[in-house]
């Protein structure tokens, strides 16, 4: 069964396919912005999709934080109520323990600085 989203008059319409029936969606984040050139509208964009990301429903399954996509996980981060929102819907969310590790490229202070908020680490996501 497929849903059409209404557009302007003149538009046309768009048909987005509904997943077969026992189809399951994850999602892995491996930043903590869309799109490069302006950060801040980068990471205004990533915390909208992730707002919206319970509208995909039960098909929705895992959410999977991974480089500096486990910065969405610390305390403060702006989108922390939504993940904790979607593992109350339960949706699993795992974040990155190489992301974090004192060897991990890219990490403030090896990592160690961040404290993730109620999510389960592992290393056999991120190899």
């Amino acid at each position: 069964m497929n849903r059409s989203l209404k557009k302007p008059a003149g538009a046309g319409t768009t048909t987005t396919p509904e997943p077969a029936p026992g189809q399951k969606i994850l999602i892995i984040i491996s930043t903590d912005r869309l799109s490069t050139g302006n950060d801040t509208l980068g990471r205004k964009l990533l915390v909208n999709f992730i707002g919206t990301l319970k509208e995909m429903g039960p098909e929705l399954w895992g959410l999977v934080l991974v480089n500096a996509g486990v910065k969405l996980a610390v305390a403060g981060s702006e989108v922390l109520a939504s993940l904790q929102e979607l593992e109350k819907d339960r949706v699993m969310v795992l974040v990155c323990g190489m992301s974090q590790s004192p060897s991990a490229p890219g990490t403030e202070a090896g990592g160690r600085d961040h404290e993730h908020v109620g999510y389960r680490h592992s290393h056999a996501v991120c190899g």
